[in-house]
């Protein structure tokens, strides 16, 4: 739980939140360093108006990190625990 509190506290630029019910760190699958870093470049991203590399970053989220974004919540979460 200590991870997901120094997640928690880390200072960014793209106002995300991990969805409060992903619970997967307990696996260890999420790379949320890395989640953040492509968090921050999409919104760099969309503030300069490149969606195409927005949605390109969006992608890799999820394909690469299994990491689903909601932007009108402003919230992520892994979907490596589901199954299917």
């Amino acid at each position: 739980r200590s991870n997901g509190a120094a997640a928690a506290s880390r200072i960014c630029i793209h106002g995300y939140a991990r969805d409060p019910s992903d619970d997967d760190d307990d696996n260890g699958e999420v790379d949320v360093s890395a989640v953040e870093d492509l968090l921050d470049l999409r919104t760099r991203a969309l503030r300069r108006g490149d969606h195409g590399l927005a949605d390109e970053l969006r992608e890799e989220l999820y394909e690469i990190h299994g990491v689903r974004v909601w932007d009108s919540e402003r919230m992520w979460t892994s979907s490596r625990g589901e199954s299917g």
